[in-house]
């Protein structure tokens, strides 16, 4: 039984990610979460799943959070000079932090996401942006 997020279709719009997720059960390899979508997500690692099989993914956010998502490998590609290596998973399975976390970083336009994540994540990611002091000087008009 398919269980997406809001049982949208895969087609849904892609959001590129840079994310560290693990492979529950997995041999240890890293894994990198580089987007998702409604349907489901493209992990790449050095040794892509086998076609069929079933993957549990995830990564945790602050407060203890635990994203997780199960789902079935529906392709794999080896790494080329243009594209990394890694696999498809098609969502049958998601937990409520998933949902939510695919729901949040879609709403969002691009120039926010990374803030988004940066606020999220556990560990929490060090953007590098800090807002600039106010000047007491400056003439108002």
């Amino acid at each position: 039984m398919r269980n997406p997020i809001d049982d949208q279709s895969d087609r849904a719009p892609r959001i590129p990610l840079n994310l560290n997720v693990q492979i529950v059960g997995g041999a240890g390899d890293r894994a990198t979460l580089l987007n998702v979508a409604r349907g489901g997500v493209f992990v790449r690692t050095e040794t892509p799943a086998e076609v069929g099989a079933r993957i549990q993914l995830q990564f945790r956010m602050l407060k203890a959070r635990v994203c997780e998502a199960t789902g079935t490998v529906v392709w794999r590609r080896a790494s080329d000079a243009t594209q990394p290596s890694g696999f498809g998973v098609a969502f049958s399975q998601t937990n409520d932090n998933m949902k939510s976390f695919v729901r949040n970083i879609s709403s969002l336009p691009e120039k926010l996401r990374a803030i988004y994540l940066a606020d999220v994540l556990d560990p929490r990611i060090d953007l590098g942006v800090t807002a600039a002091p106010a000047s007491a000087s400056e003439d108002v008009a």
